[in-house]
């Protein structure tokens, strides 16, 4: 069974505060993209291609011991990615609830479900996978921390309606 650990998703009957949300939102796209571009260059030496978003398959599973690192070490970068965040996009970040998970059977390094093109997802979860990015990253634990915020960013940029060629484009592919 995965371990999971979620956020708090807000109440979705707060019109008045949802249309305040997306007016502040609307206001703060470029900055959204300005900190992500800006994020993502800083703290990453090469972004990743739409090909390199998957693990490779078949998955040796058994070469993963002690999931208390991992789920530590997540928990820990994506507290610090959410407290690097100007406010304005921290509170949209805010309400996107996310799990960690030890597998996706599909190789995938995160899935963002309610991706609606063009627009701000109403409703989602971002899911990191864990063991597939420890993997992925040769068992390496710095490169595991930098692929977890970087997974984390370009899911949350589908929220935001992204498409992989938006992500791409901004440095999150």
């Amino acid at each position: 069974m995965d371990t999971v650990l979620e956020t708090a998703n807000p109440a979705p009957h707060m019109t008045l505060l949802f249309i305040s949300a997306v007016v502040i939102l609307i206001a703060g796209h470029g900055l959204l993209f300005f900190w992500l571009k800006r994020y993502s260059e800083q703290t990453l030496n090469e972004p990743l291609s739409e090909s390199d978003t998957t693990a490779s398959l078949p998955i040796d599973k058994s070469r993963i011991t002690s999931w208390n690192p991992l789920f530590t070490a997540a928990r820990k970068i994506l507290q610090q990615t959410l407290d690097s965040m100007p406010d304005e996009i921290r509170s949209e970040a805010d309400r996107v609830p996310w799990t960690l998970r030890k597998w996706s059977e599909a190789g995938l390094l995160g899935l963002f479900t309610g991706y609606e093109p063009d627009r701000l997802s109403e409703a989602g979860n971002i899911q990191i996978f864990l063991g597939n990015i420890y993997l992925y990253c040769d068992e390496d634990m710095d490169e595991y921390c930098k692929e977890v915020r970087i997974t984390y960013l370009h899911e949350l940029g589908h929220h935001l309606g992204w498409d992989e060629d938006d992500l791409e484009a901004r440095g999150l592919g």
